[in-house]
């Protein structure tokens, strides 16, 4: 549905991830609904592992989406496009399949949780 460019917020001096459409400007209104709709939804979250949403806006008749940058590269290079460990996957599910607390996932150092209040 989307890309993401890493991209700089020349009025606020920040790096963030600018999601955009894949259809650009070519985009009919179903994808741009859905495209809006996952913004708000991801704008209501607060928790330590899910990206803060800056700025939602358009560019030339392109829909944006700027969120918090996160280093470390895409989640196919973590994933190396081949399936996880059965073990792995099951300790994931269980902790994301919990309440929100401000504990940290399996394999997360504390310092990443400590960013934000949780929920």
């Amino acid at each position: 549905m989307g890309v993401v460019y890493k991209a700089r917020d020349t009025r606020l001096d920040r790096v963030v991830a600018l999601k955009m459409i894949l259809a650009g400007d070519q985009a009919g209104d179903e994808a741009r609904d859905r495209f809006l709709d996952e913004a708000k939804a991801v704008a209501r979250l607060q928790h330590p592992n899910i990206v803060q949403v800056f700025e939602v806006g358009e560019h030339n008749g392109c829909p944006f989406c700027a969120l918090e940058f996160c280093p470390g590269g895409a989640m196919s290079g973590v994933l190396g496009g081949a399936p996880q460990d059965p073990a792995r996957r099951r300790s994931w599910l269980s902790y994301w399949r919990r309440p929100c607390t401000r504990s940290t996932p399996p394999g997360w150092s504390t310092a990443t949780s400590s960013r934000r209040t949780s929920c």
